[in-house]
Order: C-alpha cells, then structure tokens, then sequence
C-alpha cells in the first residue's frame, strides 16, 4: 500500500470508530455499523428517485443481501448493494418485519 492509501485506511477506521455503533450481522457476528438516513437515490437526470437508509460496513465485512442486521432497538434486513469506489460494504436497509 503507498502512503496515500494507509492515510486513508486510518481515515477510515477513525471515521468508523468515531460514527459507527456496535451491531449484530445475521444474529452472531458483531459489527460496526454506519447508518445513513435519508440518502437520496438519484435516477435518470440527477432526479432523486426514492430516500433510503443504508449502513457502510468496515472493508473486509462479509455482507450479503438478504442478512439481517440489529443495531440496539432496531433490526433491519440488507437490500441491495450499493456501488461505491473504496470497497467498502454499503448497503439499503429494508426494516425488518416484526
């Protein structure tokens, strides 16, 4: 890794330390987990389709969709993977059902 990169490794990690709260992944694997609420989604022409919330996970987090995650009160299940250019694990949140 070049110097840039470690820098923004650590960003990173202190951005996830910083923001992130403790969660559970599938019931059992303990995560930090970023929420983001109201997120637009931006279609043709720079329209916001729909607002969502999504969750960023730490690089090397093996998320799919479909699995659950609970962080404190509130559970959600995975949606669709978002794209993003860090390979970091970004996903929409679906609330759970009850």
């Amino acid at each position: 890794m070049s110097a840039v990169s470690n820098a923004f490794a650590a960003a990173e990690a202190t951005l996830h330390a910083a923001f992130g709260d403790p969660g559970l992944l599938r019931g059992s694997e303990a995560v930090t987990a970023v929420i983001s609420r109201g997120v637009h989604i931006e279609g043709d022409y720079g329209q916001t389709v729909r607002k969502v919330d999504t969750v960023a996970f730490p690089i090397g987090t093996v998320a799919r969709s479909g699995d659950s995650l609970t962080v404190g009160a509130e559970s959600w299940t995975l949606d669709m993977p978002l794209d993003n250019d860090y390979g970091r694990p970004v996903f929409i949140l679906l609330v759970a059902a009850p």
